[in-house]
């Protein structure tokens, strides 16, 4: 009686390189303000290379502590913002370290807001109102006693005025779009990237809008449209100034399903 020998060369050997280690598991919490120095530091970092960080900060590489100073009083803004959705990505493994973030922001009036803004508690909406004021009185105080040396004045007005044009034409000159949620900040620590951190970040918005039935807005950097668009995010419009040569990205809206022919229409 004959016998077939298994095909061993299926099976992992102890020290073979060829098995490939499990993928790491990700989850998310809430930011806490002790994550923001850690976040601003990264921010940067992701940023780096990037054309309109480098038109806006020129000077970056020779003061990079004002550089992200700038980053982290962003943050700390956002944070303070009773509408704000803030969350940290980290490994599963090791959750007080953070290797991302968001900050979605919930606009409008209607009900879905409100439940954003009532979910805070009625004691930490007052300590958030506070805190922005103290944050608004202590940053303007740090920029008036220590300017930040890495930026262009100049090119920050541009920036600013191309944003403007950008909001008027594509959300405030649309009130249908006026109840939305809008992703204003999504980085990932380049050691992170690719690896499903980002997409993990933006679901949670996604998900809250489906449930909501509002859109999601945002700005898509050339690199950062590729993952929007397997997202379901749609391209609105180029950006009114554009800086570099890169092809690609602009302003992007996601439709809750069943909703984009309703929204085309008016």
């Amino acid at each position: 009686m004959s016998s077939i020998a298994p095909d061993t060369s299926k099976f992992p050997v102890l020290g073979d390189s060829s098995a490939a280690p499990p993928p790491p598991k990700f989850t998310l919490r809430p930011l806490r303000f002790s994550d923001i120095p850690t976040l601003a530091a990264q921010t940067a970092n992701a940023y780096n290379g990037n054309p309109v960080n480098h038109f806006l900060a020129p000077r970056l590489e020779l003061y990079p502590g004002d550089h992200i100073r700038t980053f982290r009083q962003s943050i700390w803004r956002r944070a303070a913002n009773v509408r704000t959705l803030n969350l940290v990505g980290c490994l599963a493994s090791d959750p007080d370290t953070p290797i991302g973030y968001c900050q979605h922001i919930r606009l409008g009036d209607n009900e879905g807001a409100q439940r954003q803004i009532r979910s805070s508690g009625i004691s930490n909406r007052c300590f958030l109102f506070i805190l922005s004021w103290i944050i608004w009185a202590l940053f303007r105080a740090e920029n008036w006693l220590w300017p930040d040396r890495s930026c262009d004045k100049d090119a920050h007005k541009v920036f600013e005025k191309s944003i403007t044009s950008d909001t008027k034409l594509h959300w405030t000159d649309r009130p249908e779009r006026e109840n939305r949620w809008h992703a204003n900040t999504i980085v990932v620590d380049p050691k992170w990237q690719g690896k499903g951190i980002g997409r993990l970040l933006l679901q949670e918005c996604l998900n809250r809008a489906q449930e909501e039935r509002v859109i999601v807005g945002l700005s898509a950097s050339p690199a950062g449209e590729k993952l929007y668009r397997k997202m379901g995010f749609q391209l609105l419009g180029d950006f009114t100034f554009r800086v570099g040569g890169d092809v690609g990205g602009g302003i992007m809206i996601w439709y809750p399903d069943g909703m984009e022919e309703t929204n085309k229409s008016k």
